[in-house]
């Protein structure tokens, strides 16, 4: 399976001011076995976005790329995408397939 992982540090070109409101949702990145099989469903690759709640740039990219009329789309299109906040301090839930000693 194909899978596409998107490390953004650097901003790329600057387009039009646009709110947030208008930018590409991502669908959080619960479980990455799920994530999968979402992709193989639809038939389409696996996009994640690894962001962080402080950082700047994550900010400029969201509003500056993914709010880009012609990136929305081919997203919307290619790929079912998901983001993994990297500083969020919420466990993540343990499979229940592991037994706990």
């Amino acid at each position: 399976m194909r899978a596409l992982i998107l490390f953004l540090f650097f901003g790329i070109g600057i387009h039009k001011n646009q709110s947030v409101e208008e930018t590409y949702q991502f669908k959080p990145l619960l479980n990455h076995k799920n994530a999968l099989q979402e992709s193989k469903q639809n038939k389409k690759l696996t996009l994640l976005y690894f962001s962080a709640y402080g950082s700047v740039v994550c900010e400029m990219m969201k509003e500056n790329i993914f709010g880009d009329a012609n990136i929305k789309s081919l997203l919307t299109q290619k790929y079912c995408s998901f983001k993994a906040m990297v500083d969020d301090k919420t466990p993540i839930p343990k499979p229940s397939s592991i037994s706990q000693n």
